[in-house]
């Protein structure tokens, strides 16, 4: 997760702001997609 954010970060500083949305967008859309996983386990417990 921190390597990918610090990925994140070095594409920010040679590129600009639409690319960072679209970073913070693919981050968001990680973190959902784990945030359901784990309240999927804990339904199944």
């Amino acid at each position: 997760m921190v390597k990918c954010l610090e990925r994140i970060k070095q594409n920010n500083d040679t590129r600009h702001n639409l690319t960072l949305r679209q970073a913070i967008n693919l981050v968001m859309k990680a973190l959902e997609d784990v945030s359901s996983k784990v309240t999927k386990k804990e339904k199944l417990r």
